[in-house]
């Protein structure tokens, strides 16, 4: 804001970008008030909090699970078809 005062003329320059500016750095050092909108979402965010860290860890486990279960599975087959496997690719190459 720009206050400038001539004997015959009165001039006012306002900036809404400047005044937002404003408010914001001074909202900053305002106690913040928490309104009753503020505490119903604070709320809300709390009641699905357990369940996404529930979903989380137990899709991650399975994932892990389902992993080593895979190579597992895999090296056991793997242990059980050696021989022939062996043995028929000396055929093949002789």
């Amino acid at each position: 804001m720009v206050n400038t005062m001539s004997e015959t003329s009165f001039e006012y320059n306002y900036s809404a970008k400047q005044q937002k500016e404003i408010e914001a750095i001074k909202k900053k050092y305002l106690p913040k008030e928490e309104d009753k909108l503020e505490i119903l979402r604070r709320l809300d965010r709390s009641t699905e909090r357990p369940g996404m860290i529930i979903s989380l860890a137990t899709g991650i486990l399975g994932s892990l699970m389902l992993g080593f279960g895979m190579c597992w599975i895999t090296k056991k087959q793997r242990e059980k078809v050696a021989d022939k496997i062996l043995a028929l690719s000396q055929e093949l190459a002789s």
